[in-house]
């Protein structure tokens, strides 16, 4: 059958109150820290991109939904040593490009919701 793979994207808690407070200059420099953070993190063959404004988006191949919210925590309890928190949300594919980044944008909405800085999986 088909490899599983999984979409995570990430929302930077608070960047714009971030930005407000301490200047662009050091919200884009928290933005390349951030970048270079998950890039390091991630593993070979995993995708990391910057999805606009305060977000960022991992396809993740060969990935189950549960390891792919493993990985999504372990990224969320990393960014608090930058000095930030992330809300993310969590999507494993099951046919359909479009549903897998509606669902995953919905998780990250709940997480968004629930408080921020936590993981959200998409149903």
């Amino acid at each position: 059958g088909e490899r599983p793979f999984s979409l995570v994207l990430l929302d930077l808690d608070d960047f714009k109150r971030w930005n407000d407070e301490r200047g662009h200059p050091e919200g884009d420099r928290l933005l390349r820290e951030v970048a270079r953070f998950l890039v390091a993190q991630v593993r070979q063959g995993d995708l990391v991109g910057r999805w606009g404004g305060e977000e960022f988006a991992l396809l993740l191949p060969a990935t189950g939904p549960r390891e792919a919210l493993a990985i999504a925590e372990r990224l969320r309890q990393g960014l608090r040593a930058l000095g930030i928190t992330g809300s993310f949300g969590v999507a494993a594919y099951r046919g359909g490009l479009q549903d897998l980044y509606r669902r995953a944008d919905e998780a990250l909405y709940r997480a968004k919701a629930l408080g921020k800085d936590r993981v959200a999986q998409a149903d």
